[in-house]
């Protein structure tokens, strides 16, 4: 793989990442300022008509982006950038018609869902966040295409757009609102009414970022189109099945709602503390542990068109490569994050919720987070396949690996928690088993598509390696520093192991030269290297 090919897709993971990191962030705290704005009622309003958003969401574009950044990358493959042109018009249509049919009859229903719901007073905010559902159709065929051409920044600088506009003005539209005493039913509206409008904010940009690069670019001559309803069945192919897959997580998440608080009662557990244990383990540990996967869902969709590219064209050695080092670059991010996390659970949880939970309750949620934290080593591993084998269009094996380890973690949640001495903890050994199954089903199918074994010495052996050094130096820090430092301790021990780490991972040829020049500024991290003599004069490095 050419140096430019690998930065291609190492620099789009890079450049999601950021984004996603700080749109996390900025979320993280939205909430803070709109409760004292709203009150805990009109928060509750709010939390009764985001969920039917995000979930109707889920509906309406769940793999479409996906599906239309494979086969445009397919089609530019070839030099078919017509035909890229093509994919991208007709998944348009198909979604603004899905969004306009979702917004419609979201705002028409929105009385009698609030009603149904058990709080009319929902029905305004409901009515307010409809539209949005049109212009985030909108937005998922523009990042489709982008991810496509693999220029991830458009869809990095949208995603900081939408979240900075939905928690500026969402504050803006509730405060004025509650300011002028219309009541918390319309200030939930209000704030409502900044996640459409954020929407509306990075669709004009994609459009305005679209429109330029279409006017750049002189096409040739046209051969003759594509049959629109042969595209939109490429499309529906590939998007129905990741839709599919998209919808496990929230079944599994609705599985752990019937069963984790009916077992615990079952084993004589009281309704008030059975509440909080599925509380601690669901609202705080299962957030923290998806952190983490911010970066491989980067990475994931930035395999995406790669792999599409070199596949569709036939160069299976190129894939290889291209497989080689997304699974590489995986593990060196889950590794050290499962440790840290395990290592530091009690630690991380004082620092989010040290002030508002009890020393009981903080201990418990950090064996709970330290024994969920396994789980991040192998998602991780599940979204970078899942990335590669949408890539090969092998739609249906994620989503066959993903549902054959829901079905083992339903049983052993189920077995396990209505077990006295397992009891809440039986659900983070579900959730790590459903991880662990679909790890293992979705590497053995990339493996043999392409013919690769894993090299378990360089992709096992030297991260371990580094990540045992990692490990010593944190809990040495927590050691040392955790009577003084208490709630910050986390704060301080987190970028130290990552610093060890990386310092380990090079020392011991965990990450070769050649991967690191794929990151930004890899060039000038190489030079500095090599004048410390930590790393092998192997290769030249060309100025």
């Amino acid at each position: 793989m050419e140096v430019s090919q690998r930065k291609s897709f190492v620099r789009g993971a890079v450049v999601l990442s950021a984004a996603g990191l700080l749109v996390k962030v900025v979320g993280v705290g939205f909430r803070i300022p709109l409760a004292g704005i709203i009150g805990e009622g009109g928060l509750g309003l709010y939390q009764k008509a985001y969920p039917i958003y995000a979930w109707l969401l889920v509906l309406s574009t769940a793999g479409m982006p996906t599906a239309i950044a494979k086969l445009v990358a397919e089609r530019l493959s070839r030099g078919d950038e017509r035909g890229a042109r093509r994919v991208f018009s007709i998944a348009m249509r198909l979604l603004l018609a899905v969004g306009a049919l979702s917004a419609a009859g979201l705002a028409l229903i929105s009385g009698p869902l609030a009603a149904w719901l058990g709080d009319p007073l929902a029905a305004p905010a409901i009515a307010a966040i409809a539209p949005a559902l049109f212009f985030v159709a909108a937005l998922s065929a523009y990042r489709g295409y982008f991810q496509g051409m693999n220029q991830m920044a458009p869809t990095a600088v949208s995603q900081v757009v939408e979240q900075v506009g939905k928690v500026a003005l969402g504050l803006y539209f509730a405060w004025r609102i509650m300011e002028r005493g219309m009541g918390i039913a319309y200030g939930a509206a209000g704030a409502l009414i900044g996640v459409t409008l954020s929407e509306i904010m990075a669709w004009v940009m994609l459009m305005g970022i679209y429109h330029r690069h279409r006017h750049d670019r002189r096409l040739p001559d046209a051969e003759a189109a594509e049959a629109a309803g042969g595209v939109l069945r490429q499309l529906l192919t590939l998007a129905v099945p990741i839709l599919l897959g998209a919808s496990i997580l929230p079944l599994m998440g609705t599985a752990d709602s019937a069963i984790i608080q009916n077992r615990l009662i079952d084993i004589g557990y009281t309704v008030d503390l059975s509440r909080e244990l599925y509380g601690l383990q669901t609202g705080i540990v299962n957030n923290i542990v998806n952190m983490p996967t911010i970066i491989s869902q980067a990475l994931s969709v930035s395999l995406v068109p790669v792999v599409a590219a070199s596949w569709a064209m036939g160069y299976k050695k190129d894939v290889r490569r291209k497989v080689n080092l997304g699974m590489k670059l995986a593990l060196l991010i889950a590794l050290p994050a499962a440790a840290g996390m395990m290592l530091l659970s009690e630690p991380i949880i004082r620092l989010f919720y040290g002030y508002t939970l009890s020393e009981e309750r903080v201990a418990l949620a950090g064996r709970l987070l330290a024994l969920s934290s396994a789980g991040v080593a192998f998602l991780t591993v599940v979204q970078t396949m899942t990335g590669v084998l949408n890539g090969m269009g092998r739609v249906f094996i994620p989503v066959a690996g993903l549902a054959a380890g829901a079905v083992f973690k339903v049983a052993l949640t189920l077995i396990l928690t209505g077990m006295p001495q397992v009891n809440i903890f039986g659900a983070p050994i579900g959730t790590v088993t459903c991880y662990a199954v679909a790890a293992i089903i979705d590497c053995a199918a990339v493996m043999r598509l392409i013919g690769m074994r894993i090299p378990v010495f360089d992709y096992i052996v030297k991260p371990v390696a580094a990540t045992g050094v990692m490990a010593a130096a944190v809990a040495g820090i927590v050691r040392l520093w955790q009577p003084t430092l208490g709630n910050w301790t986390a704060l301080v021990a987190a970028p130290a192991g990552a610093a060890v780490f990386a310092a380990a991972a090079i020392l011991f040829r965990a990450i070769t030269r050649d991967e690191l020049m794929a990151f930004p500024g890899g060039r000038r991290l190489c030079r500095a290297l090599l004048r410390l003599r930590l790393m092998k004069p192997d290769q030249d490095i060309e100025t």
